[in-house]
Protein backbone atom coordinates (compact mmCIF):
# COMPACT_ATOMS: atom_id res chain seq x y z
CA UNK A 1 0.00 0.00 0.00
CA UNK A 2 1.71 3.25 -1.04
CA UNK A 3 1.98 6.73 1.44
CA UNK A 4 2.16 4.73 4.86
CA UNK A 5 -1.52 4.89 4.59
CA UNK A 6 -3.44 4.27 7.63
CA UNK A 7 -5.93 0.87 7.48
CA UNK A 8 -8.33 1.56 5.00
CA UNK A 9 -12.43 0.88 4.81
CA UNK A 10 -12.27 -0.54 1.67
CA UNK A 11 -10.16 -3.32 0.73
CA UNK A 12 -8.62 -3.42 -3.07
CA UNK A 13 -10.31 -5.68 -5.94
CA UNK A 14 -8.21 -6.26 -8.54
CA UNK A 15 -10.17 -5.82 -11.87
CA UNK A 16 -9.90 -8.64 -14.31
CA UNK A 17 -9.38 -6.41 -17.37
CA UNK A 18 -9.47 -2.89 -18.11
CA UNK A 19 -13.15 -3.12 -19.10
CA UNK A 20 -14.44 -3.94 -15.83
CA UNK A 21 -13.31 -1.18 -13.62
CA UNK A 22 -16.32 0.00 -12.44
CA UNK A 23 -17.49 -3.61 -11.47
CA UNK A 24 -14.14 -3.98 -9.53
CA UNK A 25 -15.37 -0.55 -7.42
CA UNK A 26 -18.53 -2.01 -6.97
CA UNK A 27 -17.29 -5.49 -5.50
CA UNK A 28 -14.92 -3.07 -3.35
CA UNK A 29 -17.89 -0.87 -2.19
CA UNK A 30 -20.50 -3.94 -1.34
CA UNK A 31 -18.15 -6.25 -0.10
CA UNK A 32 -19.57 -9.03 -2.87
CA UNK A 33 -16.99 -11.07 -4.67
CA UNK A 34 -16.48 -9.25 -8.52
CA UNK A 35 -17.91 -12.70 -9.93
CA UNK A 36 -21.24 -12.18 -7.90
CA UNK A 37 -21.07 -8.61 -9.27
CA UNK A 38 -20.24 -9.59 -12.88
CA UNK A 39 -22.74 -12.25 -13.03
CA UNK A 40 -25.28 -9.72 -11.81
CA UNK A 41 -23.92 -7.77 -14.73
CA UNK A 42 -24.31 -10.52 -17.04
CA UNK A 43 -27.95 -10.96 -15.92
CA UNK A 44 -28.90 -7.53 -15.79
CA UNK A 45 -27.89 -6.31 -19.18
CA UNK A 46 -27.45 -9.51 -21.65
CA UNK A 47 -23.59 -9.53 -21.37
CA UNK A 48 -21.89 -12.32 -22.78
CA UNK A 49 -19.67 -13.69 -19.92
CA UNK A 50 -16.44 -14.47 -21.61
CA UNK A 51 -17.34 -12.04 -24.41
CA UNK A 52 -15.41 -8.53 -23.60
CA UNK A 53 -14.56 -5.70 -23.36
CA UNK A 54 -17.82 -4.51 -22.05
CA UNK A 55 -18.30 -0.28 -21.39
CA UNK A 56 -20.56 -0.11 -18.28
CA UNK A 57 -21.62 3.35 -18.24
CA UNK A 58 -23.30 5.21 -15.95
CA UNK A 59 -26.75 4.11 -15.48
CA UNK A 60 -25.72 0.30 -15.22
CA UNK A 61 -22.89 1.65 -12.78
CA UNK A 62 -26.38 2.60 -11.09
CA UNK A 63 -28.19 -0.09 -11.55
CA UNK A 64 -25.98 -2.45 -10.32
CA UNK A 65 -25.24 -0.57 -7.69
CA UNK A 66 -28.87 -0.14 -6.63
CA UNK A 67 -28.88 -4.00 -7.04
CA UNK A 68 -26.97 -4.51 -3.92
CA UNK A 69 -28.65 -1.09 -1.68
CA UNK A 70 -26.59 1.83 -2.62
CA UNK A 71 -27.97 4.31 -4.46
CA UNK A 72 -25.29 5.95 -7.30
CA UNK A 73 -25.61 9.36 -8.68
CA UNK A 74 -24.90 10.83 -12.11
CA UNK A 75 -21.42 11.79 -12.81
CA UNK A 76 -20.38 15.27 -11.85
CA UNK A 77 -17.51 17.55 -13.24
CA UNK A 78 -14.37 17.28 -10.55
CA UNK A 79 -13.48 20.72 -9.90
CA UNK A 80 -11.87 20.27 -6.70
CA UNK A 81 -11.43 17.06 -4.50
CA UNK A 82 -13.08 19.09 -1.67
CA UNK A 83 -15.93 18.68 -3.91
CA UNK A 84 -16.06 14.72 -3.68
CA UNK A 85 -18.34 13.11 -1.17
CA UNK A 86 -17.22 10.78 1.06
CA UNK A 87 -17.63 7.86 -0.87
CA UNK A 88 -17.49 8.42 -4.81
CA UNK A 89 -16.49 6.27 -8.20
CA UNK A 90 -13.97 8.61 -9.99
CA UNK A 91 -12.77 8.84 -13.59
CA UNK A 92 -9.34 9.48 -14.43
CA UNK A 93 -9.23 10.38 -18.67
CA UNK A 94 -6.23 8.32 -20.10
CA UNK A 95 -7.53 9.47 -23.52
CA UNK A 96 -9.16 12.00 -24.03
CA UNK A 97 -9.67 12.25 -27.70
CA UNK A 98 -11.30 8.93 -27.99
CA UNK A 99 -13.12 9.50 -24.67
CA UNK A 100 -11.32 6.47 -22.85
CA UNK A 101 -10.61 6.49 -19.03
CA UNK A 102 -10.61 4.30 -16.05
CA UNK A 103 -12.93 4.24 -12.86
CA UNK A 104 -11.59 4.60 -9.54
CA UNK A 105 -12.74 3.97 -5.91
CA UNK A 106 -12.59 7.42 -3.60
CA UNK A 107 -12.92 7.40 -0.17
CA UNK A 108 -12.81 9.95 2.89
CA UNK A 109 -12.16 8.91 6.27
CA UNK A 110 -10.86 9.67 9.61
CA UNK A 111 -7.90 8.05 11.14
CA UNK A 112 -8.93 5.73 14.01
CA UNK A 113 -5.35 6.76 15.44
CA UNK A 114 -5.91 10.48 14.83
CA UNK A 115 -9.92 10.98 14.81
CA UNK A 116 -9.92 15.04 13.77
CA UNK A 117 -7.64 14.43 10.86
CA UNK A 118 -9.47 13.19 7.99
CA UNK A 119 -7.92 11.78 5.21
CA UNK A 120 -8.50 10.73 1.57
CA UNK A 121 -7.55 7.79 -0.92
CA UNK A 122 -8.49 6.33 -4.16
CA UNK A 123 -8.24 2.71 -4.87
CA UNK A 124 -7.11 1.83 -8.62
CA UNK A 125 -8.38 -1.96 -9.40
CA UNK A 126 -6.93 -1.95 -12.72
CA UNK A 127 -4.25 -4.67 -13.06
CA UNK A 128 -1.55 -2.93 -14.64
CA UNK A 129 -1.33 -0.21 -11.54
CA UNK A 130 2.07 -0.38 -10.06
CA UNK A 131 1.58 -1.66 -6.78
CA UNK A 132 2.74 1.20 -5.02
CA UNK A 133 0.49 3.15 -6.45
CA UNK A 134 -3.24 0.58 -6.37
CA UNK A 135 -4.19 2.85 -3.50
CA UNK A 136 -2.99 6.16 -2.65
CA UNK A 137 -3.27 9.63 -0.93
CA UNK A 138 -1.23 11.64 -3.44
CA UNK A 139 -4.85 12.37 -5.55
CA UNK A 140 -3.58 15.49 -7.65
CA UNK A 141 -0.98 13.31 -9.59
CA UNK A 142 -4.36 11.52 -10.55
CA UNK A 143 -5.70 14.16 -12.51
CA UNK A 144 -9.57 13.14 -12.05
CA UNK A 145 -12.02 14.60 -14.21
CA UNK A 146 -15.46 13.33 -13.02
CA UNK A 147 -16.91 11.72 -10.27
CA UNK A 148 -20.28 9.47 -8.81
CA UNK A 149 -21.33 10.11 -5.46
CA UNK A 150 -22.14 6.83 -3.59
CA UNK A 151 -24.21 5.83 -0.27
CA UNK A 152 -25.99 3.63 1.08
CA UNK A 153 -29.60 3.33 0.33
CA UNK A 154 -31.94 4.77 2.99
CA UNK A 155 -33.69 1.83 5.01
CA UNK A 156 -37.68 1.25 4.46
CA UNK A 157 -39.12 2.56 7.84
Amino acid sequence: MANNLPTTAYKRVQSPSDSLDGVACISMVVGKPIADVFKAAVEKFGLRGTHGPYYIDEARLQILFATFGYVAGNYKELTSISDLPDLALVWQDTDVEQGFGRVMLFHRMRDVANPKQPFAYVIDPAPQTNPSKQVTTELDDLELTWFMPISPMAKPK
